[in-house]
């Protein structure tokens, strides 16, 4: 009897002692302290001054869900890339999974346009017979009714044509320009572009043909921007050295709704990026979401938001070698 009572008393210790170490050592390295609806959109025009968009609009309608796990869970089931990487850098930045709905109505307006979007999976509602025409400098709206009887709602205005407006040391066929190498071997040039009316920020994708790497670089449209793309590889195995680069460039405008929500991740900043990056920092989720829930007080958070774009494709050449050093010195 005295056996059965100093083990239950042993057994009530060991429970005990167990939740107390549960309490003790639950920590969470998520931002978000509750769940959230989400709903995440971005629009593109059709066509912009050497640009055309390539994918159908998706909306994604789901659940930001806190966790300790880190950038393991898959972000997957859209075509739009763009939507993706706005929903990967929220993921890392905020600490989260996600949940899908498959139940929601997701339509986007434009004046005489009503285009109801088809559910594809994972959360994406997509339209999927490229109904919605969308145009640079026009305002679309878009409302998602739950399942619950909420409905979300936001606005956003796809930004002006954006123009590379000059490149430094550019041949004259507008199509080669000359970078040098510096100590670092990374390849500078400066950059000129606008856009109007003016964008929250811009950001650069640059992606080399013969060279495994690709760049995002976040600026705003007044700077004279030095990229580093890291390319020279004269001194970094097992790349052979490289006196030419075949540059895709991409510039995009970002529009403020969707530059307030945007936290991005892994990419290069220019100073002045940095520190509207740090002020942003401490907000709140909700006061960085542009998405209004007909339920006061809701837990709803997300963006709808927007960009216009414009590509174009060099020859890029090493202007300390060869030819390069040769006709830059005439």
């Amino acid at each position: 009897m005295m056996f059965n009572k100093v083990l239950f008393f042993f057994l009530l210790f060991l429970v005990s002692c167990s939740s107390c170490m549960k309490e003790e050592t639950k920590t969470s390295d998520s931002l978000l302290d509750h769940e959230y609806d989400v709903v995440m959109g971005i629009l593109a025009p059709d066509s912009a001054v050497n640009f055309s968009r390539g994918y159908p609009t998706e909306v994604f309608v789901g659940r930001m869900i806190p966790t300790d796990i880190r950038n393991i869970f898959f972000v997957e089931g859209m075509q739009d890339t763009v939507l993706q990487r706005l929903m990967i850098t929220t993921r890392n930045w905020y600490i989260n999974y996600y949940e899908y709905d498959s139940t929601a109505k997701v339509s986007i307006q434009n004046n005489n346009q009503n285009v109801t979007l088809t559910y594809t999976g994972r959360g994406i509602y997509r339209d999927i017979n490229n109904e919605l025409k969308l145009k640079s400098q026009e305002l679309y709206s878009l409302k998602i009714l739950k399942e619950d009887g909420r409905v979300f709602t936001s606005n956003t205005t796809i930004p002006g044509n954006t123009f590379i407006d000059s490149i430094s040391n550019m041949d004259a066929d507008q199509d080669t320009f000359y970078a040098i190498p510096d100590s670092n071997s990374n390849w500078q040039y400066d950059c000129k572009i606008t856009a109007t009316p003016e964008p929250s920020y811009c950001v650069e994708i640059m992606k080399w043909a013969n060279v495994p790497f690709a760049v995002h670089v976040y600026l705003f449209q007044d700077e004279l921007s030095i990229w580093g793309s890291f390319l020279d590889s004269r001194n970094d195995p097992p790349y052979p050295p490289i006196s030419t680069i075949y540059l895709k460039q991409e510039i995009r405008s970002i529009n403020l709704d969707l530059g307030i929500f945007e936290h991005p991740a892994g990419s290069s900043y220019s100073l002045r990026f940095l520190v509207r990056l740090d002020s942003l920092t401490n907000f709140p989720i909700e006061q960085r979401s542009n998405i209004v829930s007909s339920k006061e007080n809701d837990d709803v958070a997300g963006v709808f938001g927007a960009y216009n774009a414009t590509r174009k494709e060099y020859v890029v050449i090493d202007a300390t070698a060869g030819m390069g050093k040769r006709k830059k010195n005439k």
